[in-house]
């Protein structure tokens, strides 16, 4: 099976820019930024089961809200902090609606997601004001998708709905429930027939006929993006003419079947994700943008509490103090940079606004972090950063206070994502899984490091799949094997230090006995990284290091020289040749190889920022003892390897696997 089934939203996204804003508009939004009050952190809660009822599907629109509550949801939009993004929606609608009409193709001309964007946006507008010019505007968009030959392009490994079907089924979903009294009986038959012909049949035939015959891996391959989408967007266009035909209902009834399973699979324990934030924003919006329609039109209810996972929190945590992604699984490190809130211009900037307002909508309590995240993190790139779903989905409070206070260094635990952080440093590290079923890198044991609010050590990004292009070990030059799993073995937080111990043992196809990576923090200034590697013979072991940032060897490593300071990589153990080169674009590694190799390695590495710091490396009797300026740690060669005793003083207990949840 080849991989081009994992195409990214990036893949043909070209991050468009600028949008205009009204004065007025911009005034109210400046006044909802200061409109803030402090609110510390609080466990997310266990939503309540309110008894959900039914809603009549005689009367459009009925997916998300119904003749008789839009009133309601009026009403809301006239509050803050619905008024002032609403405000923006408008002007985002004014655009579109005076945008003329596309000559591209869905198939192989990128019409599929600037047409979602403009349908939504402009079919929502119609709602809510009634101004025919949007719902006018949204209708000869969806005629011009109705109107093409085909919304898929049949391939050797997926021959029915792909990417494009399930965005231009999306989008014509809300259409025809949104705007469907601007329609008469002649326009609904032309929707019903062409929808059946380039919606819904591909979406059948991919679960019926395909999947069957060892196609369309999507439908029930848990792990990838596509099904989240494929379902999703199959799916509601489903639900939008449930009663109209049978062929819809079919295919509604299989996205309930699928997604909850979907949603269960990728939302993992702590809330994270195997396929990395891009990918797995993708899927799980377009698979809620269909349960969230179903529980309303159905009355039934997601078979699993989003808030018993935090779910939410991932999203959050792995946005950096430099406003950039750790970008691990197949993700650019500019993908969702900066914030909405602070630059609007930044369309996806941070967080996704409006799944969050979704998760935290989810809790009994609400939460305070993703209500945050929810009024301050990003939208789309093709809704110039208004998405309607926020809208739909943000609860009915105010606006949200100051980003309440972090935990400083937290483990997810289902991903094998680890964050250690300080006011000086951030350390994002990757010990999961290499995914065989979805976007991946051959990346386990690799990290991103911030310092003083800069990016020091890099992630390579989207296709860069090689261990070699990435901050880990590398053994015979060869990447690390699809389906290698690494395991947490400690994770402590002290007074001092915070410190994981991640094996990745088993993820080198057996040519190690045993590989251990350390990685402390202490005392929130510096990192010591230790790798411990027993292979089963070959002595060619790689330690890397990727950065953007200029880079000066040294006997001992490596001088990496950024805006606000120096990262000195210093190899304590055991002497080192050093060496440079390119690895993708502007990333570039340092190479550090054992002078006198051998099949039994441990590196100590210290990565300090700041001046050149005295480091030292002595080992007596089964003891080690690492002195970094004034500080002294003390290690333990145990017959699992090295691991650390005592960090400046302060003593580390034996490791243990981590059960319970860190993130609180």
């Amino acid at each position: 099976m080849t991989d081009r089934i994992f195409e990214p939203p990036g893949a043909r996204i070209g991050i468009q820019k600028g949008m205009r804003i009204s004065i007025f508009v911009a005034a109210l939004c400046a006044l909802f930024l200061l409109s803030v009050v402090d609110a510390p952190v609080v466990t997310a809660k266990r939503a309540k089961k309110d008894k959900r009822e039914k809603v009549e599907r005689e009367a459009r629109p009925y997916l998300y809200f119904t003749p008789d509550t839009l009133g309601d949801f009026r009403s809301k939009l006239k509050r803050e902090p619905f008024a002032s993004r609403w405000g923006r929606l408008i002007g985002v609608a004014n655009d579109f609606a005076a945008r003329p009409l596309s000559d591209k193709k869905v198939v192989g001309g990128d019409r599929a997601r600037p047409a979602e964007g403009l349908i939504e946006v402009l079919s929502l507008a119609y709602a809510v004001t009634g101004e025919k010019r949007y719902g006018e505007r949204a209708k000869a968009e969806t005629w011009a998708l109705l109107a093409q030959d085909a919304w898929h392009e049949p391939k050797s490994w997926n021959k029915g709905a792909e990417l494009p079907t399930a965005e231009c089924s999306m989008a014509c979903a809300r259409f025809y429930d949104w705007c469907n009294d601007l329609l008469n009986e002649e326009d609904r038959k032309y929707f019903r027939e062409r929808a059946l012909e380039l919606g819904l049949k591909p979406y059948l035939a991919s679960i019926e006929q395909y999947r069957p015959a060892r196609t369309d891996l999507w439908v029930d391959n848990y792990v990838t993006n596509w099904c989240g989408v494929c379902h999703g967007g199959g799916g509601l266009l489903g639900l939008a003419l449930y009663d109209e035909l049978p062929e819809a209902k079919k295919a509604a009834d299989y996205a309930w079947k699928y997604l909850p399973e979907f949603l269960d699979h990728v939302i993992l324990e702590d809330g994270a994700g195997h396929e990395g934030v891009m990918y797995w924003r993708y899927g799980v919006a377009y698979a809620f943008m269909f349960v969230t329609a179903w529980e309303h039109v159905m009355g039934e209810e997601l078979p699993f509490e989003t808030s018993e996972r935090f779910t939410g929190y991932w999203d959050v945590y792995m946005h950096g103090p430099d406003q950039t992604y750790a970008n691990f699984n197949d993700m650019n490190e500019d993908t969702f940079s900066g914030l909405w809130s602070e630059n609007p211009k930044q369309w996806e900037g941070g967080p996704s606004g409006a799944l969050n307002a979704l998760f935290e909508s989810r809790c009994e309590d609400g939460d305070p972090l993703l209500l945050w995240a929810a009024d301050n993190g990003g939208g789309g790139a093709f809704n110039n950063g208004i998405s309607p779903d926020w809208f739909l989905w943000r609860r009915d409070t105010g606006p949200a206070g100051e980003k309440p206070e972090m935990q400083r260094n937290v483990l997810f635990r289902g991903a094998g994502h680890a964050i250690l952080s300080s006011d000086k440093l951030w350390l994002a590290y990757n010990g999961g899984w290499i995914s065989d079923k979805s976007h991946a890198n051959n990346d386990l044991g690799t990290f991103v490091l911030v310092s003083d609010g800069e990016r020091f050590i890099h992630d390579p990004g989207y296709n860069k799949n090689e261990t070699s292009q990435h901050s880990t070990i590398t053994i015979d030059g060869e990447s690390q094997p699809k389906a290698s799993q690494a395991k947490f073995k400690g994770f402590f937080e002290g007074k001092k230090f915070a410190w994981f111990m991640s094996d990745l043992g088993e993820c080198y196809g057996g040519k190690t006995r045993r590989a251990e990576r350390s990685v402390i923090m202490v005392d929130g200034k510096y990192v010591v990284i230790l790798d411990d590697i027993e292979t089963t013979g070959t002595d060619d072991i790689d330690l890397r290091f990727q950065s953007k940032l200029p880079i000066k060897t040294t006997d001992t490593g490596a001088v990496l020289t950024g805006k606000t300071g120096k990262l000195h990589v210093v190899v304590a153990e055991p002497a080192v040749k050093v060496a440079t080169g390119d690895t993708s674009g502007a990333v570039k590694h340092v190479s550090l190889r054992a002078e006198n190799p051998g099949s039994d390695t441990t590196f100590v590495t210290v990565l300090f920022p700041g001046a050149e710091p005295r480091v030292d490396w002595k080992v007596k009797g089964g003891k080690g003892t690492l002195t970094v300026n004034g500080d002294k740690h003390e290690f333990s060669n145990t017959s699992a390897g090295w691991v650390p005793t005592k960090i400046d003083g302060e003593k580390v207990p034996k490791p243990e696997a981590p059960e319970d949840r860190v993130i609180k």
